[in-house]
């Protein structure tokens, strides 16, 4: 049965306005109906049917008997039954059955003023509910009684024909309306099966119509957006691969051509290990192991403190200065790893590190993380978060410039839980990481 209703929104909006509309129309005939019902109107009804005949009657005996074609005409012109009569109807002899019945019938028209006249005049009445009135002995008319029209007729006849034209002036404006309100869904379409083709296309939805439409309009705009921003990213991403990976994969082919010597093999296995960090780095920024990983509280001092306990081990001058205990909700792998990202980029870009924690007020926590480095430009403090985004090696202690993910992945995982992080210059030299949290993200 389904495959019979209509099928596309403009046309369900239509079917359900013109059902709506036939529903209104029936339910306004009955409650006319009924509130007409024991008051005067309906005998008011059928007294106005019987009212033309009564006037012709009149005329017929206050005129001259040459206008009683004239008549006869007029009263057809009016609706009414009626014809001259022919002389054998004038010689006929009355049925006082059929007068009887005629004249009960007359009574259901009401008491009309004249009435009485006509039953007086009729000279013979049919069983077809005919009845002669002679003027005089040559002539006469011939009428037949209007059938009785209920009240329920005549207020469907004539409420119908109003609600008609009203129905059908809706109608229009519905189909128009709905035409209106789903154009921009045929849009969509158009729109979203484009972009599949080509994430690349510049069009954007038209925000009009009604509101929810307009939201529909700019959650999608929003959402071909973030999908054309980590398409190319991932763009970015494969073709800093290709080209990261090109320089160790070459060195690995000029020490696999050179004589199998301690030093040749220590060479493979740093490249080795470069080249499997670099990979490891970028699966864990692809992973997003913090979507997965749920939040239990931790004591960040305990946390930030052991995160600078494992650089010092390694060597590394990293301390940490803040209140012994802070109770906060996070992921807690994930929050690790991105203190880890930033104490680790200022370790190579400095000589010290430090982590300070703080509690501004009830609300919010911070962590700066501080570096005696060379610091970073401030045209730059935006572009150093973005995924394989790598400044001068020189500005390194080694030399060596990193992967370019370490900061894009504290950034997401920063965000994730609700903070901010910005970059700020530390005096004399240096940067300054500064990470606003709430005081509980649970």
């Amino acid at each position: 049965m389904t495959h019979l209703l209509p099928q596309t929104i403009r046309s369900q909006i239509t079917g359900l306005i013109v059902v709506t509309l036939a529903m209104a129309t029936v339910l306004v005939i009955c409650l006319v109906q009924l509130q007409l019902l024991g008051s005067e109107t309906p005998r008011l009804a059928r007294s106005v049917a019987i009212v033309p005949i009564i006037t012709i009657v009149q005329l017929a005996h206050a005129g001259a008997p040459e206008e009683l074609d004239q008549l006869a005409s007029a009263g057809a012109r009016a609706g009414i039954e009626v014809r001259k009569a022919a002389p054998a109807e004038l010689l006929a002899q009355p049925a006082e059955a059929s007068r009887a019945r005629l004249i009960s019938r007359l009574n259901r028209f009401g008491n009309v003023p004249g009435s009485g006249v006509l039953q007086d005049a009729i000279a013979l009445a049919g069983d077809d509910d005919s009845f002669l009135i002679r003027r005089d002995e040559t002539n006469g008319l011939v009428f037949r009684l209007p059938a009785e029209r209920g009240m329920f007729a005549v207020v469907t006849l004539r409420t119908g024909t109003a609600l008609g034209i009203v129905a059908i002036f809706l109608t229009v404006l519905s189909v128009y309306a709905a035409r209106w309100i789903t154009s921009p869904l045929s849009a969509f379409a158009s729109v979203a099966r484009t972009f599949g083709q080509s994430p690349n296309d510049a069009r954007v939805l038209g925000e009009r119509g009604p509101r929810e439409i307009v939201q529909l309009a700019q959650a999608l705009n929003e959402m071909r957006t973030r999908i054309r921003a980590l398409v190319e990213s991932r763009t970015r991403m494969l073709a800093a691969i290709a080209h990261d990976l090109r320089t160790p994969l070459t060195r690995l082919r000029l020490y696999a051509e050179l004589p199998h010597t301690d030093a040749t093999r220590d060479n493979l296995i740093r490249e080795i290990t470069a080249i499997d960090t670099m990979l490891g780095e970028t699966l864990a920024y692809l992973r997003d192991d913090a979507q997965a990983e749920g939040m239990s509280p931790v004591d960040l001092p305990s946390l930030l403190q052991t995160i600078c306990s494992d650089f010092a081990d390694l060597g590394h001058r990293a301390s940490y200065y803040g209140p012994d205990r802070i109770a906060f909700a996070c992921q807690p792998s994930a929050f690790r790893r991105a203190i880890t990202n930033l104490v680790d980029n200022g370790i190579k870009h400095g000589s010290a590190v430090s982590v300070r924690l703080a509690r501004l007020d009830a609300s919010r926590i911070t962590i700066e993380i501080t570096d005696d480095g060379p610091g970073i430009p401030e045209a730059l403090r935006d572009k150093v978060f973005e995924p394989f985004f790598k400044l001068d090696p020189a500005r390194t202690r080694s030399g060596q410039a990193g992967f370019g993910l370490g900061l894009s992945i504290a950034r997401d995982i920063i965000r994730k839980h609700r903070g901010e992080i910005r970059l700020h210059d530390r005096l004399p030299h240096g940067l300054r990481v500064r990470i606003m949290l709430p005081a509980s993200t649970a």
